[in-house]
């Protein structure tokens, strides 16, 4: 209900009423204040937190579109594979003798050596040595009591 004379209201720096009503309980009365405050700030809040989680799920959505489109291609689908798998550390027994690199070779994105007729990996163990690092023609061992390096490597004429 709006006061009649408003505007005499007004003129005179008078509230009408309702003025007072709402100046009451906005104004004076603490415990309304605060609650309205309050009120204010946890809806400001769900509306952030809302507009964040539609971010995310739209983030999400855009990680899971980039995967399955990496996944389509078949050598990066191989590569993630051999990147992803657990290897599990074998020791190999290695006859006396010296230790002969036959060979090294690449597949799904590892490199393998054959030592002695047996197919290693980075990290393997054979016999006290560890191998530390394979590249091609060349295999790098490691003692594990000594901490000697040794390294391996083939050469073929042509």
């Amino acid at each position: 209900m709006m006061c009649a004379t408003l505007k005499a209201y007004r003129k005179n720096w008078i509230r009408c009423p309702m003025q007072n009503k709402y100046y009451r309980i906005f104004v004076v009365e603490k415990q309304y204040r605060v609650k309205m405050i309050t009120a204010g700030v946890l809806f400001v809040l769900i509306i952030i937190v809302n507009a964040l989680a539609g971010a995310g799920k739209k983030g999400l959505a855009k990680v899971k579109a980039e995967k399955e489109f990496v996944m389509n291609i078949p050598i990066m689908e191989k590569l993630i594979a051999s990147k992803t798998q657990q290897r599990v550390v074998r020791p190999v027994e290695v006859e006396e003798g010296p230790l002969n690199l036959e060979g090294t070779f690449v597949q799904n994105g590892i490199t393998y050596a054959l030592i002695n007729g047996t197919v290693l990996s980075k990290g393997d163990i054979l016999g006290d040595y560890v191998i530390s690092n394979i590249e091609f023609g060349v295999a790098v061992l490691d003692n594990l009591k000594t901490k000697e390096r040794k390294i391996l490597q083939f050469f073929y004429y042509e």
